[in-house]
């Protein structure tokens, strides 16, 4: 399927490995394996698959508002380049080579510390879910729709940065989870 925003079939395959690594790295763990982390500052495997739950729904309700006309314009949004600079932001900080640690805001947060194998399940619900939203905004220019971050009216962006910061955090926090699992001290079952 040839899509009029071309990048978005790039996003779309992104997100679809994600969901897929993810399957096949923890749908076989233990509660204890998914729950396990090295330390009281780092996330585990679960709470790094909740994040991005959370952070998916955030954005499910902007593209939401996008798709039923209901997007608020600010006056952030018609600055010159202003949403251009923050994109660019954005993604430099969320992509999956920048291994620079960066605190999230709280409405991004992990909702539990503790959670059942379930939530690998939860996980791969949240992609399908996002995956069918951003299919649906490619009748509208990925380039010129602004949108403002979920956390933020100040921060804006246009909809194909918005599209592309997702998929890239998507993949840096899927390898944060991955990479607990090659610590020493990660359990055994």
């Amino acid at each position: 399927m040839t899509m009029e925003n071309q990048y978005l079939e790039h996003v779309i395959v992104m997100l679809q490995q994600v969901e897929t690594r993810a399957n096949d790295s923890f749908a076989m763990l233990t509660e204890q394996q998914l729950n396990w982390k090295p330390n009281s500052e780092s996330w585990s495997i679960a709470e790094c698959l909740d994040h991005l739950i959370v952070t998916n729904e955030k954005y499910l309700q902007v593209f939401e508002a996008v798709k039923n006309g209901s997007n608020q314009k600010n006056f952030w949004m018609s600055l010159p380049f202003y949403s251009k600079i923050c994109g660019n932001l954005i993604l430099k900080s969320v992509d999956p080579d920048n291994l620079t640690k960066i605190r999230t805001f709280g409405v991004f947060m992990p909702r539990y510390s503790n959670y059942a194998k379930q939530i690998v399940c939860d996980f791969e619900d949240s992609q399908n879910k996002l995956i069918e939203s951003i299919k649906e905004l490619d009748k509208f220019n990925n380039d010129k729709v602004k949108i403002a971050s979920p956390v933020n009216a100040k921060m804006v962006f246009t909809l194909k940065d918005a599209c592309n910061i997702i998929w890239k955090h998507s993949v840096r926090h899927l390898n944060q989870a991955k990479r607990l699992e090659t610590l020493e001290a990660f359990p055994q079952s």
